[in-house]
């Protein structure tokens, strides 16, 4: 029984609560709610009063107690009308205003509640009383003034507070949209650098495809076509996928290789150097097969000995250092030109990086100790919480 009658007075208050915030909303509202309120309140308290010190609790008390609680609806309805017309004036002109309207209101008032008095009573009230009847009406109507100045000030106060949280609102769902819209931008990008990797890998794995045939080697054309059967089962299995493990990306990029060497043989050769421990960190898909596609075309493609291609990953810190590099054109002693090597998988790989991280990232190329080209990536290391394909 005591938990029903708990929660039926947390529903009223609630309710109170509820009903009073959206009148702070409305002006008109509000204010004759706490008029009903507090004259209604000014009637049970001198009702009251008279059961208490006078044991003369009837209906004619009764009815000129709602009569005087009625006057003083009405009485004070103009004063409010005065407040707000002075409520923007210099603070001593408004004060004079009111203060004097309120004591003629009040001087009013209590006319009407003696003239009240006497005809629901018939009792008689001597002039020299009235002191002690006008000087309680000034005391109410002055307290009247003090509260109403109060409530305003509440009630702009919680405007004040209610239009600084729709501004943040605003605000804030504005830079929602604007973050939406730049993550929006990224992925389009991003899938547009991705499609632009995949058909230029294709149109080399596809030539070398069509070399090997022309130069009566089908069987070899045949193995090359189920390696990329193979690694474009892989490609699809992670389309969409932004982000990869290195694991994957290393299995995805020795298939990459394979495919290569049926028609490089013994001149391409891979070396790997890679810590354990970053294995299932995560970085940008295929962010190593365009670096590695770049040495076979500028440096295993242009040499007849046996060529090496180094991959590295290791661990530096809060980043993760990813090194591809070759050995370069010693056979045929040409060494190429950084620049010669810009070609659309390095400036690919660049772009990509500077989508996923803006600045905090480095990307250099310098020589090899190989003999070749080396392309140097630093990118923040950061591990997936599930890496379960």
């Amino acid at each position: 029984m005591q938990l029903v009658l708990n929660m039926t007075n947390n529903f009223l208050k609630n309710q109170f609560f509820q009903q009073f915030d959206l009148a702070t909303q409305n002006d008109d509202s509000l204010f004759w709610l706490l008029q009903v309120l507090g004259w209604g309140a000014y009637f049970i308290v001198t009702s009251l009063t008279l059961t208490l010190f006078y044991n003369e609790l009837s209906f004619t008390y009764l009815a000129y107690n709602a009569f005087r609680s009625a006057i003083g609806i009405i009485l004070t309805w103009p004063l409010r009308i005065i407040c707000a017309q002075f409520w923007s004036a210099p603070i001593i002109r408004r004060n004079l205003v009111v203060m004097s309207s309120a004591l003629l209101l009040s001087i009013g008032w209590t006319l009407l509640s003696i003239y009240g008095y006497e005809q629901t009573t018939g009792l008689y009230i001597a002039p020299a009383d009235y002191g002690g009847w006008i000087y309680s009406s000034i005391f109410i109507f002055i307290s009247w003034v003090a509260l109403y100045h109060g409530v305003k000030y509440f009630t702009l106060l919680q405007k004040e507070k209610r239009m600084v949280l729709e501004v943040e609102a605003e605000q804030q769902h504005q830079r929602f949209k604007r973050s939406e819209a730049e993550n929006q931008a990224k992925m389009a990008k991003l899938k547009f650098l991705s499609y632009q990797l995949n058909p230029h890998f294709l149109f080399n794995t596809l030539n070398s495809i069509y070399s090997l045939i022309d130069s009566n080697t089908p069987e070899d054309a045949k193995k090359m076509v189920a390696q990329l059967s193979g690694f474009l089962r892989s490609s699809l299995k992670h389309g969409e996928d932004f982000f990869i493990p290195l694991e994957k990306e290393i299995e995805t990029l020795v298939r990459y290789l394979d495919i290569e060497k049926t028609r490089f043989r013994e001149r391409l050769n891979l070396e790997l150097d890679i810590d354990d421990e970053i294995l299932d960190s995560v970085i940008p898909i295929f962010i190593l097969q365009p670096l590695v596609e770049n040495s076979i075309k500028h440096a295993i493609s242009q040499t007849l000995d046996n060529g090496i291609i180094r991959v590295s990953a290791h661990k530096m810190g809060d980043y993760l250092s990813l090194m591809v590099e070759d050995s370069g054109r010693e056979t045929v002693r040409v060494r190429a030109k950084r620049s010669d090597r810009a070609g659309i998988g390095l400036k690919n790989t660049q772009e990509r990086l500077s989508v996923l991280y803006d600045d905090d990232y480095e990307f250099n190329t310098t020589d090899s100790e190989l003999g070749g080209f080396k392309v140097d990536i630093k990118l923040p290391l950061q591990f997936a919480e599930n890496n379960d394909d």
